[in-house]
């Protein structure tokens, strides 16, 4: 997989480094939990902005819940700019990797789902 200096950046601007709140995350890079869940609240923006300075294999994007009982996730969604538009004519980008049903106590605390994985 071929690296952009400029996206680490693109992935920072996304965070805010101070904020401790926990997010909604879907790990691309590891099958569902123990109970079943793809979901994981144990990341803050402030934890993925230490991951993104500190490994650059680290990948984040996010994809807007908009208050919907479901989503899913594409593989175009795992990549932000500039990897979204080099990867774009890709056969499997349109390819489902998950399908992420909400409580209605989610749908109402979380604006994104926060999409993680470690490129190879």
């Amino acid at each position: 997989m071929t690296y952009y200096p400029d996206l680490q950046a693109h992935m920072l601007a996304l965070l805010d480094p101070y904020d401790d709140s926990a997010l909604l995350v879907y790990n691309a890079s590891r099958k569902a939990n123990k109970d079943g869940s793809l979901r994981d609240h144990n990341w803050t923006q402030r934890s993925l902005h230490f991951e993104v300075l500190n490994n650059e294999r680290f990948r984040i994007s996010r994809k807007a819940i908009n208050g919907a009982s479901g989503l899913d996730i594409y593989q175009r969604d795992k990549f932000v700019e500039p990897e979204k538009s080099l990867y774009a004519d890709m056969p499997n980008m349109g390819s489902n990797i998950a399908a992420i049903y909400f409580s209605k106590e989610e749908r109402r605390e979380f604006e994104w789902v926060w999409v993680v994985w470690y490129a190879n």
